[in-house]
Order: structure tokens, then C-alpha cells, then sequence
């Protein structure tokens, strides 16, 4: 009888090594743990030549072969790209500044872009919403954003989300805390700094995709979490509800407005806490010293248990704000209104306004980079008219600028005369010159078949900055 419970005693002390074996990644080099909603499996890209797969139903890791296909080598690679899944179960690794996009097909991962390295939104929120990816703030060009970019996997290129403008938007910030809920999208905190300055916001932030506007939801709520925190969260690693600071680990539920804290001194230890689909279990990276780190997956009631509070995130605008606010809507906004419309069309009256300019290799619109007033495939045009002898292009140069993806000559031709059109509403739009004279048509001097744009001299009285 001994004998026989001294082998069920080894047994179980097996089979709970094993178990345990199983749940974590002894050694890791990355910290890009992300989650696969569709497969409800945890991942992790350690290697050029496999990856990592934690299915939550199978309740262990496995090993994948991969063979990558980069443009740099893989160290590099996974500093430099975050992974994210789409809800169809599509892995993509995109540039952490946004713009260069690569993809795992068919177990190898390959670039599928037809954009380059924006270096404009490092700290900003990446995300898929609809099987799109999505890029919320983030800084870069000396400059940080308060927009939402997306990757158009038709055109290869990114694209801006245009908002209508007198729709209440945040400030530009990056290192917040995003999170993703159904269709609406939400901001806490971030940072914002300069040269002679830096600031934390400590606001709260709802965008709706399928109304297309932001909504100021409050100011956070200063006993359920330290303005400290504030500008100082992992944006590229947001989870879907989880962040870590110090000692404690916050369960964040923006619907429902409310805050969990649970707190430990072994929290300091976990980095990026990721829930799975089901919130029944948590994965993330456990730095045991600063060079030795792994990752480890915990079942949540066991890692959390119960929470010392629950309180909400943010406070709601008071009475006495809204009263204010819609006192700026009545009187106060339509009269200043008046006065913009006034000195804009005074300013107007007395000066050529030459918009657009050249500073440290760099061109902007009235002070601001061309990539933030068009769209990505506008301001490649309208950067080719700039670079090119006399600002002129001919009509087959434009084409051939937008035939990227091997289009027909009717879609290319659609492209360039919806591309030629928005950049002459916006010229138009900042300066005192009617569209239709944005440009200037003309024929080629040797051959009158052929038709050439010229950029109005009066637009680029600054460019020599």
C-alpha cells in the first residue's frame, strides 16, 4: 500500500512538472507576446526560424517552423516590428514608427507593403479593427499626432481617418493606454513634450468607428489610479485590459467604466499582462533579472485572485463643466468663428500666402508635414511635383506613380484624377488662388500630345528654407 501511494506521489509531481513545462517559455530574447483572437492562442516570435503558439485549449506551447524574409536581420526586426493579429487569424509585423508592413504567409514572413518608414508615430496605439490595421498617435518629425492611420491592404498604402472638423478631438500624445471594444476605441493619459516642455494628460477619450467622432468621456478618476502612471504606458503593448505598473496590476473595462486593482509584490516581476479571449487566463513576460526574462501563461483567479478595489476610471465632466461647454457652443464659439473667417479673409486680401515651404530636407503645408494634411498617395504626388525640374510632371509620370499594384490604365487614371483633385481642394483651400488654378496645364514643348502639370509658382514662395 505504501509502495503504491509513493508512485502515485511521484506521479503527481511528474505530471505538475510537466504541466508546468508546459505553461511557460524558459528563455526569451522578445517581449512581443500578442494574442490571436481567432485561435485564442497567445504568441510569441522568438526565432527566424519558428515561433511560438500557446492554443488556450490545448493548454501548452508549440514550436512552428518559419522562414523569414526581411530586409534586416531578425534581432533588428524584432525591435523594430510589432505583431498583431486580425480577427481572420492574419499575423502582420509593422514598422514600430509605422509604415513598412510584413506578413506571415504560408509560414513565411514576407513584406507586403508599398510604403516606406514613416518614423511618425513611435509610442503610438497599434490595433485591428474590421481586419484593418489601425495606428493612433504616436511621435515622430518633431511632432506628436492625434489621428488614426490605417494600412489599405487593396492599395499596400496607408491612409489617414479623416474626422469632420468641428468634431471634438484629443490632443496629439503618444504613450497612452488604447483599448478596443466592439466598435468604439479608447484613450487614457499619454504625453506630449517639445523642447521646452513636457506634458501628461490624464483625460479619457472615446472614438466611435461607426459614427466617425470622438467623445471627451472624463478625467481620470485620481483614486483609482496615479496621475504619476500617466504618459508612461507600453501604447505598442496595450493589452485588451490589463496594465502593470509597480505593484499593481489594473483590470481596465472602459464600457463599463470600471477600474479593478489587484495587487502583489510578484506583479513587479510581470511586464505586459495579456488576457485571452475567455479572460480565464493570463500570459506574460516575467523578467527574473535584467538580462534573464521568460514567459509564462497563469490561469487568472489563481495570478489575480480577488481585487483590492474596484472604482471607476474616470470622472465624468460636472454640470458646472458642461454648462461651460455648452456656453462655448452658443456664444462664444460662433463669435470666434466670425473673427477666424474675418482675419483669414483679411490676411488673404493683403498677402500671397505661399504655403508651401522646405525645412531640414523635410516639406509642409502652413507649418505642418505633408503626411499630416493628405493621404498617404496625395502627398507622394504632390512630393514628386515638388522634387521634379520646375515643379512640372507629365501626365504619364503621375500615372506611374499610382500604377503600384500593376492597376489598369482606367483605375490608374481614376486615381490620378481623384489625387490631382484633392490636392487642389487643399492647395486651394490654404491659399488665395480658385483650384482650377493650382495648376498649371500645359503641352510639352517637342510634343504637343503630351500634357504636362505644373505646381503654381505662388504656392512655393518658401521652398528655399
Amino acid at each position: 500500500m505504501l509502495q503504491f501511494r509513493l508512485i502515485l506521489l511521484f506521479s503527481l509531481v511528474f505530471t505538475l512538472n510537466a504541466f508546468s513545462q508546459n505553461q511557460q517559455i524558459e528563455k526569451t530574447n522578445s517581449q512581443h507576446i500578442f494574442l490571436n483572437k481567432k485561435e485564442n492562442s497567445f504568441m510569441l516570435f522568438d526565432d527566424s526560424t519558428f515561433y511560438y503558439e500557446y492554443k488556450v485549449a490545448h493548454g501548452k506551447w508549440r514550436k512552428h517552423p518559419i522562414a523569414y524574409r526581411g530586409e534586416c536581420n531578425f534581432v533588428d526586426f524584432q525591435k523594430d516590428y510589432l505583431p498583431v493579429a486580425s480577427e481572420e487569424g492574419q499575423i502582420y509585423f509593422v514598422y514600430r514608427g509605422c509604415g513598412e508592413v510584413y506578413q506571415l504567409i504560408n509560414d513565411t514572413i514576407q513584406r507586403i507593403d508599398q510604403s516606406f518608414r514613416h518614423e511618425n508615430q513611435f509610442g503610438g496605439s497599434i490595433f485591428m479593427y474590421k481586419n484593418k490595421i489601425c495606428f493612433f498617435g504616436g511621435y515622430g518629425m518633431f511632432t506628436a499626432k492625434n489621428f488614426i492611420s490605417y494600412f489599405n491592404l487593396k492599395f499596400k498604402e496607408w491612409m489617414v481617418n479623416d474626422i469632420p472638423s468641428n468634431c471634438k478631438i484629443p490632443a496629439p500624445r503618444f504613450n497612452q493606454f488604447a483599448q478596443l471594444e466592439d466598435d468604439d476605441f479608447y484613450i487614457l493619459g499619454g504625453q506630449w513634450s517639445s523642447s521646452k516642455e513636457n506634458k501628461r494628460y490624464s483625460d479619457v477619450w472615446r472614438y466611435s468607428f461607426k459614427t466617425n467622432r470622438w467623445k471627451h468621456l472624463g478625467r481620470l478618476n485620481t483614486n483609482a489610479m496615479k496621475t504619476k502612471y500617466m504618459g508612461f504606458f507600453e501604447a505598442n503593448y496595450s493589452s485588451n485590459k490589463l496594465i502593470q505598473m509597480e505593484n499593481n496590476i489594473f483590470l481596465i473595462d472602459f464600457k463599463t467604466n470600471k477600474l479593478s486593482r489587484f495587487t502583489s509584490s510578484d506583479y513587479s516581476m510581470m511586464h505586459y499582462p495579456l488576457l485571452d479571449t475567455t479572460e480565464q487566463y493570463i500570459c506574460g513576460v516575467v523578467f527574473k533579472s535584467e538580462t534573464y526574462k521568460n514567459i509564462a501563461v497563469f490561469k487568472r483567479t489563481d495570478f489575480l485572485g480577488k481585487p483590492v478595489e474596484v472604482l471607476n476610471i474616470y470622472i465624468e465632466p460636472t454640470i458646472k463643466e458642461k454648462s461651460f461647454s455648452l456656453l462655448y457652443l452658443v456664444i462664444i464659439l460662433p463669435f470666434g468663428l466670425f473673427l477666424f473667417i474675418f482675419l483669414k479673409k483679411r490676411k488673404l486680401a493683403n498677402n500671397s500666402i505661399a504655403t508651401l515651404s522646405k525645412n531640414k530636407g523635410s516639406y509642409y503645408l502652413n507649418g505642418h508635414l505633408l503626411s499630416e494634411e493628405f493621404s498617404v498617395i496625395d502627398a507622394e504626388v504632390l512630393m514628386h511635383f515638388l522634387l521634379a525640374e520646375e515643379n512640372t510632371l507629365e501626365i504619364a509620370d503621375i500615372n506611374r506613380i499610382l500604377e503600384y499594384d500593376n492597376a489598369t490604365i482606367d483605375a490608374v487614371k481614376k486615381r490620378r484624377e481623384q489625387s490631382i483633385k484633392n490636392i487642389r481642394e487643399k492647395l486651394a483651400l490654404y491659399s488665395n488662388i480658385p483650384a482650377e488654378n493650382v495648376f498649371i496645364s500645359s503641352q510639352h514643348p517637342q510634343d504637343r500630345r503630351i500634357k504636362r502639370l505644373k505646381l503654381n509658382p505662388i504656392l512655393l514662395q518658401t521652398t528655399t528654407k
